[in-house]
């Protein structure tokens, strides 16, 4: 088999490969199918997470600010942008340096890969959406007089008197991001150390 070229548990060739470099794909083609589908699986189901907890942040904001216009055209880079920063901030942060460290210690790698995986997930999948759902909302609320308007320079200080309803289901969906990044960290790290044929590089 061409080892710039992986594929899925079924044969069929994944399009999640080309977030990968060319190393990563030589080593990724050397695991079991179910080890391979971590990979290349993993980081996009982090990346769908992510879209998801986009989708509920702007949901929530339009609330907050009650904005009930243009709900597709806010909600479809709300979520596509979370999903996309999320893959390829994982695959290169997390899945990629597994498969490079695979050989530099089995305590070491595993523990480095849960906490990038951990802060990957708060940061990028968690708190990321979340900011980037108020500036558009707050602009249609603004546009469309759906709130009292705060006085010049007070923005933020309104922002942040607004969001205290929703700053503890936002942290609680930051938390669940991180924990299942982790733990996806955590079994690709497994994954391919237990499965680490007598010629990887």
């Amino acid at each position: 088999m061409d080892r710039a070229r992986a594929f899925h548990p079924d044969g069929s060739d994944s399009v999640w490969l080309m977030f990968y470099g060319e190393r990563e794909r030589t080593k990724i083609n050397k695991l079991a199918a179910d080890d391979r589908g971590q990979f290349l699986l993993g980081p996009p189901a982090m990346g769908f997470n992510a879209a998801f907890m986009g989708l509920i942040a702007n949901s929530y904001w339009r609330r907050l600010l009650r904005v009930k216009r243009a709900a597709f055209a806010s909600s479809f880079p709300l979520s596509f942008l979370p999903f996309l920063t999320t893959t390829v901030a994982y695959t290169s942060l997390v899945s990629a340096p597994i498969l490079r460290a695979v050989r530099s210690g089995e305590n070491s790698s595993t523990s480095v890969a849960v906490a990038s995986g951990a802060l990957v997930g708060f940061v990028v999948s968690g708190v990321f959406p979340v900011l980037l759902t108020i500036p558009p909302n707050y602009r249609l609320a603004v546009q469309h007089r759906t709130i009292e308007l705060p006085p010049q320079g007070r923005q933020l200080a309104f922002l942040w008197r607004v969001s205290k309803a929703v700053r503890r289901p936002h942290l609680s969906f930051a938390l669940f991001q991180a924990a299942c990044c982790s733990f996806m960290a955590y079994t690709q790290a497994r994954a391919a150390r237990l499965d680490v044929p007598d010629d990887f590089p």
